[in-house]
């Protein structure tokens, strides 16, 4: 015996109903189990109506978070102006929403083809990166770059061939 469990919201399916020896169902049987199958299609779309909404919780979780540190940013850039504190304190509240290593704010020298690294936010750092370190341009490295826009791209390139850097 099949019953159709469409409640007419968001799910369509059936509701099977099966017996070893054949036999008939009797009206009654028949209607008790369409009976049946529509409890189950409003059982069904209650379930996936409270999925989709602890979904739609979680997003605006993180979309909470995130607007939560561009406000921490925005109050670290009006508040500190020492370079190593405000990258530190940036470097903090990205953390808790963007996994990473470390931050650090370097500064390319066109004349010498190098970045300085002005700043360094490194908590697990054996030493190897530091502040002040000089950063020949020759090798290329996956990174990402701010542009004086705001926006974030990725590059592959050496800093000397990205046009990004230079000022006309």
């Amino acid at each position: 015996m099949l019953g159709s469990t469409n409640h007419g919201a968001t799910a369509s399916g059936r509701t099977e109903l099966r017996a070893s020896t054949a036999h008939g169902y009797a009206e009654s049987e028949i209607a008790f189990m369409q009976q049946v199958a529509r409890q189950v299609a409003v059982a069904v779309d209650n379930a996936l109506n409270f999925e989709r909404a602890q979904a739609y919780q979680r997003q605006l979780a993180q979309e909470r978070d995130r607007l939560r540190v561009l406000l921490e940013v925005n109050n670290a850039m009006v508040s500190k102006l020492d370079l190593r504190s405000l990258l530190n304190a940036i470097s903090a509240s990205l953390r808790r929403v963007i996994h990473h290593e470390y931050t650090s704010l370097a500064l390319y020298e066109e004349d010498k083809n190098r970045m300085r690294m002005l700043a360094l936010d490194f908590p697990q750092g054996k030493g190897l990166i530091h502040e002040e370190m000089l950063v020949p341009l020759e090798v290329p490295s996956p990174a990402a770059l701010f542009e004086a826009d705001g926006r974030l791209s990725w590059t592959t390139r050496p800093w000397k061939d990205s046009t990004r850097l230079r000022r006309g």
